[in-house]
């Protein structure tokens, strides 16, 4: 998934990927205009490269659909992609009980059954008599992985000068451990900024 939606934040000139579980959302700049900002060939060509990124990273053939949202201001975004990580966060919960229910024996319907309409807390009494510590797991697994454009700067020779000199590059950085909450809009809010301070 992290291939698929690193795919998709450089072929389309991204500024922030997320992925978590079977989906990945990515961030388009305010002013990006690749293919005329037309929807349908947005949603067909971020589609196909997900699915061959994907497939060529993990050798199993996959397919993903795609759609387009679009936030009115920076708030909605951040709305958005908080939303996306409370999801994963409950998805992780439910998706480690109906495996952890499977592990000890119980089957797929029981399981199922077990988890229909359980409380957040009671999914969480179910991991601890278990032995696993909900709270103590990767935070990739429970909160998803972003990845974005970070600056750095790079030293250089500048032969014609016959000097040293930095210049300023970026590159992909991958993170496994998101922050939360107003932590989590303090990142994304800096990388929505760097966007609009980048020139054109």
């Amino acid at each position: 998934m992290c291939a698929a939606a690193r795919a998709l934040l450089i072929d389309f000139n991204g500024l922030y990927a997320y992925t978590m579980s079977d989906e990945i959302s990515l961030l388009l700049p305010r002013r990006w205009d690749l293919f005329g900002r037309v929807v349908e060939k947005i949603v067909s060509i971020s589609a196909g490269l997900a699915s061959s990124a994907f497939t060529q990273a993990s050798g199993e053939l996959a397919h993903f659909d795609s759609r387009v949202w679009l936030g009115v201001d920076d708030e909605a975004v951040i709305d958005y992609f908080r939303w996306r990580q409370a999801d994963a966060a409950r998805n992780a919960l439910h998706s480690w009980c109906y495996w952890t229910l499977r592990k000890s024996g119980v089957s797929v319907p029981e399981a199922v059954r077990q988890l229909d309409r359980s409380t957040a807390s009671a999914q969480y009494e179910l991991l601890t008599r278990h032995g696993v510590t909900f709270d103590q797991l990767p935070a990739w697994q429970c909160r998803g992985v972003g990845i974005y454009w970070q600056a750095y700067e790079k030293e250089g020779y500048d032969p014609i000068m016959q000097r040293p000199v930095v210049t300023r590059r970026r590159r992909l950085a991958i993170n496994m451990e998101l922050p939360m909450n107003e932590a989590y809009d303090a990142l994304l809010r800096h990388i929505m900024q760097a966007a609009e301070e980048a020139p054109v």
